[in-house]
């Protein structure tokens, strides 16, 4: 084999790995499987107790009702992940959350921002259409220190998630209730298996395969 054909197939292997190995850190999006995030709406009897509140989940979501609990458990899918660190976040397409008195707040396609420890929404309201921050990740719950609702509700293992400022602003200014801004609405935990992106598991099995070749024929010569 000639030393420029040698040269040649090195530098190929080489990009194909790099390339690969790129990929795989970059901060895009990624599959998943079977991924969900539990909602535990803690804040639930108050809203509809005592505000008048409907709470309905809907788009992807399955709502689950446990007689023993006085909240329901919403499950949302989790559609992709951004696992690159300076850019952690958790994708929920198609999820939807309708908050409704007179009128309704939609709150849809969830995406969970864990480095700005925030949680995103596209919110449809009488006086607002856009995409918001409306949670504030406030802290992880344990069994020591459990995460507590308006209603008493006692959530472990979750993100407990509070109203920011702009959301629980609009939801007085169109809903008619009271300010609820750093309330505990629902603790949250996610779980999820990423699938790797096709392109890099083929680009990396490239470079390994033509260095496999360089280093057959480097043998052979």
């Amino acid at each position: 084999l000639h030393m420029l054909d040698r040269i040649t197939i090195s530098l190929l292997a080489a990009v194909g790995l790099l390339f690969g190995l790129q990929t795989t850190a970059a901060a895009t999006p990624i599959g998943v499987l079977n991924g969900a995030t539990q909602l535990n709406v803690t804040s639930f009897g108050t809203l509809t107790n005592d505000l008048g509140v409907t709470v309905a989940p809907g788009g992807t979501a399955q709502l689950v009702v446990v007689p023993s609990l006085p909240s329901p458990i919403v499950f949302y899918d989790v559609t992709a992940v951004d696992l690159d660190p300076a850019s952690t976040q958790i994708f929920h397409d198609g999820s939807i959350l309708d908050l409704t008195t007179a009128a309704t707040v939609s709150l849809s396609n969830f995406l969970i921002d864990a480095t700005q420890s925030l949680v995103f929404a596209d919110v449809l309201a009488p006086s607002l259409e856009g995409n918001a921050p409306v949670f504030a990740i406030s802290k992880a719950c344990s069994v020591a220190d459990p995460c507590l609702g308006l209603d008493g509700t006692a959530t472990i293992d979750g993100l407990e998630l509070q109203l920011t400022a702009a959301a629980g602003g609009l939801l007085a200014d169109d809903l008619d209730i009271p300010d609820l801004t750093g309330t505990v609405i629902a603790v949250a935990n996610s779980s999820f298996t990423p699938i790797p992106e096709p392109g890099t598991g083929l680009l990396t099995l490239m470079g390994l395969a033509l260095l496999g070749v360089s280093g057959r024929r480097r043998s052979d010569a």
